[in-house]
């Protein structure tokens, strides 16, 4: 990556301009071979070239994208995690940027991902999951939601399977925190939580997490929307979603609202709670909470 933007300027045109050209071409042979490896669309491909130009322009712009990069994919800290409070993409890389920024920062990690799903020797089948996966985040809020680029969260998903920090087993996912030492539990959108394959994850999760991890008897959590306690309070007993909690000890984490209306009504945010949709119960019930002032908080679990 570091090729690409080149080292800092001389005051030589003519070398700029050579630099500059062979930055350029060096670039465009990365994104073209992102879209093949990542089976993406080639409508796609303009907008990654436009976006590159407008940044590759710009010294501040070029400065907050390698910033943004070396967070990402160099640094060993955990800086990262921080980005996860970002919501504004101008924020994160610079006023008026180019919107498809995001969708570009993850086709400039391909070669990465590539090196180290080969390191971690994975298998034919895990990495079709990851590929599958970095395309879904690539994709998801440009055709689903019509957006010009992908928000921070679906970027800052994707690298966490480009850096190969995700492992997928059956329908869920897991993640190895090693600042806190322990397994963190994510569960993918999915029409219906089905407990017998959850179950049946959570226990071919530790064969799996030896394997390529190289450790077990680690700690299992999950911070999720799904554990909310006030979620539970709507919900009967036979919900999936509270079958699922009494796999864990639940404490109350911060308000997780946000995380409901995205993934339960598709939306970033809304302003006013009765134009909500009522396609399904599980809408129609915390729809109801919520205009009542109910504060949905985030379920803080630790697996029994």
């Amino acid at each position: 990556m570091w090729e690409i933007f080149g080292k800092p300027k001389t005051n030589a045109k003519r070398e700029n301009r050579v630099e500059s050209l062979h930055q350029l071409k060096l670039t465009t042979q990365i994104i073209d071979k992102s879209f093949s490896f990542y089976n993406l669309d080639y409508k796609y491909k303009n907008k990654a070239y436009d976006c590159f130009r407008e940044i590759f322009s710009s010294d501040f712009l070029k400065q907050k994208f390698l910033g943004v990069y070396s967070t990402l994919y160099v640094s060993d800290s955990d800086d990262f995690r921080e980005l996860w409070q970002i919501k504004d993409v101008e924020i994160l890389f610079g006023n008026s940027v180019n919107p498809f920024v995001t969708n570009l920062m993850i086709l400039l990690g391909s070669a990465i991902h590539q090196a180290k799903m080969k390191d971690l020797k994975f298998n034919k089948k895990q990495i079709n999951c990851h590929k599958t996966r970095v395309r879904e985040c690539f994709t998801n809020d440009l055709e689903n939601r019509g957006y010009e680029g992908i928000r921070v969260s679906q970027m800052l998903w994707a690298t966490y399977f480009i850096n190969c920090r995700i492992i997928e087993v059956g329908n869920l996912q897991y993640e190895f925190d090693g600042s806190i030492d322990k397994i963190k539990i994510h569960v993918p959108h999915m029409p219906k939580l089905d407990m017998e394959k959850v179950k049946e994850s959570l226990f071919d999760s530790k064969k799996t997490l030896k394997k390529y991890f190289r450790f077990d008897d680690k700690q299992y959590i999950c911070n999720s929307w799904l554990l909310s306690k006030q979620l539970s309070q709507i919900l009967d007993n036979n919900s999936n979603i509270k079958k699922f909690q009494t796999l864990f000890k639940i404490k109350d984490g911060d308000d997780c609202t946000g995380d409901i209306l995205n993934h339960v009504y598709g939306l970033k945010s809304c302003d006013d709670y009765g134009k909500l949709p009522e396609k399904t119960s599980l809408q129609r019930k915390i729809k109801a909470e919520l205009m009542k002032g109910t504060i949905f908080r985030l379920g803080c679990g630790q697996l029994i």
